[in-house]
């Protein structure tokens, strides 16, 4: 069994298996950034190195689980928009036909593509070591290349409730990011710098770092960052609500975590940017959680192939 995990940067494939079936298989994880030639490529470059194309094995089925941000098209087969990624309506489709070129045999492709944050908030219930062991109600908010989003409730992986229309809303000042989820995504904190640092030797430095120094831009720009990502919170009080209702006693979980584990450790990053998430958290009654190791390394992966086990028909 194989999951996948598309970002708006790079592919992640792992091969799952044997005695652990979450733990990933020893040396089994490929990661690949984003080809030139597009996702499709990219992925089926690395599933392709998970795979035998021997004779002897071409016969054993191996099933494929894939999650993808962004929309989907309505048939789940493909990507109709999402951050920092091209439209791709018949990815599925497309990504068979060059597995086939490439020899790869005996693959049962999934029917739909999964969500990639719902795959990663899964994932950190399965992996072991998952940064969700014994947590009951969570909502989880991923900054990354885009904003991913999902909540945990009753033990099953949810889309937050409502439409995100006032993160994807335009936003008008010309040095601003383009719309709420830009200004809450490292990907747009990175473009923001790149724009707006004063010289060229800053504009080297990570803007972390920089703001460690003492560098203005880079600590308004983190300020700002903080201030989107308590608006993205406030938009969601409706679900932070209903999983208060679930918790019971314990507060349930806000979970804020990037694949850039180490970026809230930063000394600058924790100064400027946690308070006013622990205020934002405190206001809503929630625990805010931000772990300052990386996202577990198989997690996305084994989310993807879990939701998709879970569409699926047995392999015939």
């Amino acid at each position: 069994m194989i999951g996948v995990d598309l970002g708006g940067s790079g592919v992640r494939a792992t091969r799952f298996g044997g005695e652990h079936p979450w733990a990933g298989l020893p040396g089994a994880t490929v990661e690949r950034p984003l080809m030139e030639d597009g996702p499709v490529e990219s992925i089926a470059s690395a599933v392709a190195q998970l795979c035998s194309v021997s004779p002897s094995e071409s016969e054993v089925q191996v099933r494929l689980g894939i999650a993808a941000p962004g929309h989907k098209t309505a048939d789940g087969r493909g990507i109709d928009h999402a951050t920092n990624l091209p439209r791709v309506p018949g990815l599925l489709d497309e990504l068979s036909r060059v597995l086939r070129l490439k020899g790869v045999q005996g693959l049962e492709l999934p029917g739909r593509l999964v969500s990639d944050s719902l795959a990663a908030l899964l994932g950190e219930t399965l992996v072991p070591g998952g940064l969700l062991a014994g947590e009951g109600e969570v909502l989880f908010l991923g900054p990354g290349t885009g904003l991913g989003e999902a909540k945990l409730s009753g033990g099953e992986v949810l889309p937050t409730s409502g439409t995100r229309a006032a993160e994807l809303a335009p936003v008008q000042e010309e040095e601003s990011c383009k719309n709420l989820e830009d200004e809450v995504s490292l990907g747009g904190l990175v473009g923001l710098w790149q724009r707006h640092a004063p010289d060229q030797a800053s504009r080297a430095l990570p803007i972390e770092e920089a703001a460690r120094a003492g560098q203005a831009v880079a600590c308004s720009l983190l300020s700002r960052f903080a201030t989107a990502l308590c608006e993205v919170i406030d938009h969601r009080r409706d679900d932070l609500a209903s999983l208060r209702r679930a918790a019971g006693t314990r507060p349930p979980c806000l979970l804020i975590r990037t694949r850039r584990g180490k970026f809230f450790s930063e000394p600058a990053v924790n100064a400027i940017v946690v308070p006013p998430l622990l205020e934002s958290a405190r206001r809503h009654g929630v625990r805010l959680v931000i772990p300052v190791q990386p996202a577990s390394p198989h997690a996305g992966c084994a989310g993807a192939l879990a939701l998709s086990l879970r569409e699926a028909p047995p392999l015939s």
